[in-house]
């Protein structure tokens, strides 16, 4: 029990830090004359933007922390992993650096690069396949898929837009929109159910259209056919990107719960840098800034 209350704690803990970053950087409303956008229309472009962006992603390698647990037959099991993330052929590979605060031995390390050359070698023998969307975020799988299939993506289809106006989010002009789910919105998908029980706000950076922010909480537990997919207590759910290069932004942080599962998950971005993979070759570690 001292290991699920430590564990529990350390949650909600992250769920304070993870609210208060983002909101402490949006107090300052900017007095601007030029008229805002439609905030349909803005939305829908940053939506067809992180499109564009998640083909540009293959091209770096990324180190991300994951800390999370699930609890399973009123056990908790918890962990804490730091690994890179890169693509090959339109497939996510991640590669194991330390877990649980310790780096990977030399017979781990050995084992780890054997599994992973393997893989690389099975998917570049494979057809290219099209990337068309961001891992990680609060779709069902952290594997390939558009923005569209996303929690975050079915925000746009599923949700009521209000308040827009300008702010300053990490010293540059954003526009910012609140939302809540349409309750008459016909959900297609679980990340569609999910998305209209939703309300929260979405932080657009102007300069580049690309969505920066999303913070949202849901009022009740959400259900499908009597199963639950969202609650449990934990009614906090976050994305966060930063800009990585020119045009390009990237998620750097977020928190979901794993519907289905008493599961919690948060990652964070380290660092990235441009590669190039090679037959038989692994690449190097990116640097963790």
């Amino acid at each position: 029990m001292a290991t699920a209350s430590c564990s529990l704690q350390s949650l909600f803990a992250a769920l304070v830090l993870f609210a208060g970053t983002a909101s402490c950087v949006c107090q300052t409303t900017l007095q601007i004359q030029e008229p805002l956008p439609d905030p349909a229309k803005l939305l829908q472009a940053a939506s067809d933007k992180e499109d564009a962006f998640a083909d540009e992603r293959q091209k770096y390698i990324c180190v991300f922390t994951n800390h999370g647990f699930r609890i399973m037959n009123n056990k908790i099991k918890d962990w804490h992993r730091l690994y890179e993330s890169f693509y090959i052929h339109g497939h996510e590979i991640e590669r194991l650096l330390a877990l649980n605060g310790v780096p990977l031995s030399v017979k781990q390390r050995k084992a780890e690069e054997a599994r992973v050359t393997k893989k690389i070698e099975a998917f570049q023998r494979k057809p290219v396949e099209p990337f068309v969307g961001l891992a990680g975020g609060m779709s069902i799988s952290r594997g390939e898929h558009r923005w569209a299939q996303t929690v975050e993506g079915a925000i746009i289809r599923a949700g009521i837009f209000s308040n827009e106006r300008r702010v300053i989010y990490r010293g540059r002009i954003a526009i910012q929109i609140d939302f809540h789910g349409d309750k008459n919105f016909k959900a297609q998908t679980d990340e569609e159910l999910i998305a209209r029980g939703l309300s929260g706000t979405i932080i657009v950076d102007e300069e580049s259209g690309a969505i920066v922010r999303i913070g949202a909480d849901a009022p009740t537990d959400i259900y499908k056919n009597g199963e639950l997919l969202l609650g449990n207590g934990i009614m906090f759910i976050g994305f966060d990107a930063v800009r990585i290069a020119d045009n390009l932004y990237l998620p750097s942080s977020w928190v979901r719960n794993r519907y289905r599962y008493g599961e919690w998950d948060d990652f964070w971005l380290q660092g990235c840098r441009e590669y190039k993979v090679e037959m038989r070759v692994l690449p190097q570690a990116a640097p963790v800034e």
